[in-house]
């Protein structure tokens, strides 16, 4: 969930297109079974990348 809030306030206010795509390939590769304890977590995160990645070309 870090990576996905770091590529939605940071990397779009600096408008840091390949941090942005990192960040996001990021949450994308990751399992959500890294930690089964935040597994609900992960899955929204996913979602939320997924969500914003359709929304690049509004920010850069």
């Amino acid at each position: 969930m870090t990576q996905f809030y770091f590529a939605w306030s940071y990397a779009t206010q600096t408008l840091n297109e390949t941090l942005f795509d990192e960040l996001l390939t990021t949450v994308d590769q990751a399992s959500i079974d890294i930690f089964p304890k935040f597994r609900l977590g992960n899955a929204i995160a996913k979602k939320k990348a997924r969500l914003l990645r359709a929304k690049k070309e509004d920010f850069f």
